[in-house]
């Protein structure tokens, strides 16, 4: 249903429906109860009416002359079809007559006990109702009306049973006459509503039409609506803006070339500047190598005895060697990850080794800061992946956890979840601000601009990780604390 004509004409045309229904439904709700007041005040004004002459004729023919009591009975339930049955009562609450028995002999010769409420209201000097459930389960009118003798003495009571099954006919000639009226006015609805939204949605086609030609690159075209309306003000806006659309692409046309080549350049420029990064990285390890070397040799004595300010200032160069070497690895693996050129060596290995190892490798420079460092895992818990690569990602937690902490401890964990294995660095540092947690896994990004300075470093540690875990078919998921420290977790495999 793409036509805003038809849409609008369904709309109108179920509001008017839906207003005309209710207003059926209403007037049949307020007839009905209209009618149910009316058989109610039928009932009380019968029974009042024809109570003394039920109780007069009771006690002249009911023993002697049965019959023309159950005649006079007869022809009442005829007279007032919403009766149900009538019955007599007598002081002491016992039943001396009921109509549902009125083929029996002398009303069968019967006389139950009325209920107690009944038997009750049996007494009362005035008329009585009350709505009860007749024996079918139907709603109905329950009346009492007292008998008193030519001697002014009350001696019994006339009840009678009234229901509302005629009320049923009464409402369906009644709903018969909505509903014919409902349907002659819903027709009537419909056609003024179709010509309704004929008279709105024609401007409204012909502006789409027009849109839709200079969406296919016909600018500047115009549409021609005479109506002094908000549709005639929509026309001249349209037009106006495409003839201001037209002018601006042919502004745009003279620049997009300009702008490609320049984007162009700029490609070129990024692919020469991961080149160099690349040939640089190349470039530095094998002198940077050399120099470790000799660092080593020096400082095992190899090459002659060395005092001890010497020996401390070879061991600043080494630190620095190998800051520098970690720095190089990640310009290198970054420069990997943007070509895709990312591989993995799979194979099934233990946790806990590698967690300790990793624990191990630092406990020195974590010893230097008073950082303790501590690895938890369950023996035995084996996976599936690229071993030298899981102790990267482990090992640059670490160093980040490390930088970021002057006291405290570090956790390196490992529960098994599932068919998985959690792996979690946990530390008590600085923490994290939370409006900083959505970028610290971006390229050369410090959460403070002067920590390059301060903690070192140049910001790839974490995107490396990112890429190396999402390698493995995993997320690194990050929780922290303005000082209340870090825990960053992701999930491997478990092999059996």
């Amino acid at each position: 249903m793409k036509s805003l004509k038809l849409k609008f004409a369904i709309a109108i045309s179920l509001l008017v429906v839906t207003i005309l229904l209710v207003n059926a439904a209403a007037t049949v709700i307020t007839r009905r109860r209209q009618l149910k007041t009316e058989i109610a005040a039928n009932a009380n004004t019968f029974a009042g009416l024809t109570a003394p002459q039920i109780g007069q004729s009771f006690e002249r023919y009911f023993s002697s002359g049965y019959f023309k009591f159950r005649g006079l009975i007869t022809g009442l339930l005829k007279i007032n079809q919403h009766l149900e049955s009538i019955q007599v009562i007598d002081m002491d609450g016992l039943v001396l007559f009921d109509s549902k028995y009125l083929d029996a002999p002398a009303g069968n010769g019967q006389r139950p006990e009325a209920e107690p409420q009944v038997a009750q209201r049996a007494k009362w000097m005035e008329p009585s109702q009350r709505t009860i459930r007749l024996a079918d389960g139907s709603e109905g009118l329950d009346i009492v009306v007292p008998y008193f003798d030519e001697w002014a003495r009350h001696r019994l009571s006339v009840r009678y049973l009234a229901g509302y099954k005629a009320l049923g006919q009464l409402v369906y000639a009644t709903l018969g006459q909505v509903l014919l009226l409902t349907v002659f006015f819903v027709a009537l609805g419909i056609a003024l509503a179709f010509l309704t939204a004929r008279a709105i949605t024609e401007p409204i086609t012909r502006l789409t039409l027009t849109i839709r030609q200079v969406g296919q690159g016909n600018i500047g075209q115009q549409v021609n609506i005479n109506s002094n309306d908000e549709l005639g003000e929509l026309a001249n806006d349209f037009n106006l803006m495409s003839q201001l659309l037209k002018e601006n692409m042919e502004d745009l046309s003279d620049s997009y070339e300009k702008l490609y080549q320049a984007n162009l350049s700029l490609m070129e420029l990024d692919k020469l500047k991961s080149q160099f990064i690349a040939n640089v990285s190349h470039e530095l390890k094998s002198p940077l190598t050399a120099i470790v070397g000799y660092t080593e040799y020096l400082l095992d004595g190899k090459m002659g005895p060395i005092n001890q300010p010497q020996q401390k200032g070879l061991e600043v160069i080494r630190r620095n060697l190998k800051k520098l070497t970690h720095q190089i690895v990640e310009l290198v693996d970054i420069i990997s990850i943007e070509a895709g050129h990312l591989t993995l060596n799979e194979t099934v290995f233990e946790i806990k080794p590698l967690l300790e190892e990793a624990a191990f490798n630092y406990r020195a420079e974590a010893y230097k800061k008073n950082v303790k460092i501590l690895a938890s895992s369950p023996a035995g818990i084996r996976v599936r992946a690229d071993r030298d690569r899981i102790i990267q990602v482990i090992d640059n937690l670490v160093e980040n956890a490390l930088k970021f902490s002057q006291s405290g401890s570090i956790t390196l964990s490992a529960e098994p979840a599932s068919q998985k294995v959690l792996i979690s660095v946990s530390d008590t540092g600085a923490g994290i601000p939370a409006e900083f947690l959505p970028r610290i896994f971006d390229r050369f990004y410090q959460v403070d601009g002067s920590s390059t300075r301060k903690y070192g470093g140049v910001g790839l540690g974490l995107s490396i990780v990112k890429a190396i875990v999402e390698a493995h078919g995993s997320q690194v998921e990050v929780s922290s604390r303005l000082g209340g420290g870090t825990t960053f977790g992701f999930e491997l495999p478990v092999s059996e």
